[in-house]
């Protein structure tokens, strides 16, 4: 509603001209629920004609969607049972956005956000030689870690990594001597998954790479939580790091990377090793890709990077 609201604003602080009968319901029926489905039908289909971003752009499709639900759903919390795309009686509004999204689509306005740029195997191993990934210096650290954990678990947006707390982990050992780290999720207390049938944490381990040491998550993890301060809160996991320090001693303060910076995370490091494109995050789609070239299973693939599946319990990856 707030986008309605601003525009509603910005017709109002002009003279009317050409849209004085728009500028007179508007200014005579301040609250859009006070509006009859003529009116509705009319005062809508202006604004999405009209509505921009404050950068004079035009919204994308998904994002007009959005718009319209949730003002369809405005009116629903408010006692008026309306179907934009259904009743016959917004046949107006929705030829409209028909007509609308057609123009866009043929502008080459698409109907989706442009797609991060997926990371290769080889694009990978020039991050680690060229010492983007490592161990040696705190930021380089906490990048690796934040890469790991993408990878192996599947954690996607930086407020998922900002939610996570060192006793989210743990290292164990298998039968034949094996380490591996084990990642357990901390599940809400309303168990919102419980609609994905899901009432089991997610739960993932992640071997030891004896023949890659230097790459090895359980090396990195135990390296990282060593360079902690000893005053860490262990609710939090990201540290900033420590820039000027020394090598000695703890590498990083106790104040907490925000999940806005670890969401540049990975834009940072393609950036810094010089390669072009959109990426993001969601472009360390490794671990998944990996397991299918490796043809595992997709209910297994799943269970690992945490997605929403029928498998349950724990899953590994050697």
């Amino acid at each position: 509603m707030n986008a309605y609201k601003k525009w509603r604003r910005d017709v109002l602080s002009k003279e009317s001209g050409k849209l004085s009968d728009l500028h007179a319901l508007l200014k005579s029926k301040e609250n859009i629920l006070k509006m009859d489905n003529s009116e509705l039908n009319f005062v809508l289909s202006c604004f999405f004609l009209a509505v921009r971003k404050e950068n004079g752009e035009v919204y994308l499709p998904d994002t007009i969607h959005v718009f319209i639900s949730g003002i369809q759903k405005h009116f629903q919390m408010n006692g008026r049972d309306v179907s934009f795309f259904i009743d016959t009686q917004f046949k107006g509004l929705k030829n409209c956005l028909e007509n609308l999204l057609k123009e866009r689509s043929k502008l080459g306005i698409c109907l989706y956000k442009k797609q991060a740029k997926p990371i290769t195997t080889e694009q990978e191993d020039k991050l680690w030689q060229s010492k983007l990934l490592g161990d040696e210096t705190p930021r380089m650290l906490l990048n690796t870690m934040f890469w790991i954990i993408r990878i192996y678990f599947g954690l996607r947006g930086g407020q998922e990594h900002s939610n996570l707390a060192l006793n989210n982990f743990k290292i164990g050992c298998d039968t034949d001597g094996r380490r591996f780290l084990q990642y357990t999720e901390t599940m809400p207390k309303t168990n919102s998954r419980l609609k994905y049938r899901r009432v089991n944490p997610h739960c993932a381990k992640a071997y030891e790479l004896i023949e890659n040491p230097a790459r090895c998550p359980v090396a990195i993890f135990q390296k990282y939580t060593s360079k902690l301060h000893p005053s860490s809160n262990p609710k939090k996991f990201y540290y900033n790091p420590i820039i000027n320090g020394g090598l000695r001693g703890p590498w990083f303060t106790l104040v907490a990377v925000g999940h806005r910076q670890l969401n540049q995370v990975v834009k940072t490091i393609m950036h810094d090793a010089g390669y072009e494109g959109h990426y993001t995050n969601n472009s360390l789609r490794v671990t998944a890709t990996r397991l299918t070239n490796a043809e595992v299973p997709d209910q297994l693939i799943m269970a690992q990077t945490g997605q929403c599946s029928s498998a349950d319990g724990l899953v590994e990856i050697r």
